[in-house]
């Protein structure tokens, strides 16, 4: 019997290099910033109904956020002090701040 010739082959991979892009200046980003916030933003492709229908979602959670701020300052310093209510109440900030940054300008 015959031995098994195993045959290796030698395969090169290729790196594909980035192009150089050339930067863009402050006025062609506001200018891109514009069209895209025209186009709809991130919500475009949708439709309007549904937009609309997300706002209204969104408006509720920061009423939602806002009275729970409310809460915590109102009820928490008998129990807890101050510093504690203070810091349960910022932390509810940062719920409207994400929903905020949603928002196009």
């Amino acid at each position: 019997m015959g031995k098994k010739q195993i045959r290796q082959v030698r395969q090169q991979v290729r790196q594909v290099q980035p192009k150089a892009g050339t930067a863009a200046t402050p006025g062609q980003t506001r200018k891109q910033r514009e069209r895209y916030v025209q186009a709809g933003g991130m919500l475009q492709g949708y439709a309007p109904d549904f937009v609309i229908r997300m706002g209204y979602i969104a408006a509720a959670a920061g009423v939602v956020c806002v009275l729970a701020i409310a809460a915590c300052i109102i009820f928490l310093p008998s129990i807890y002090g101050w510093p504690d209510a203070v810091a349960a109440a910022l932390a509810w900030v940062l719920p409207i701040a994400l929903l905020a940054s949603c928002l196009p300008c």
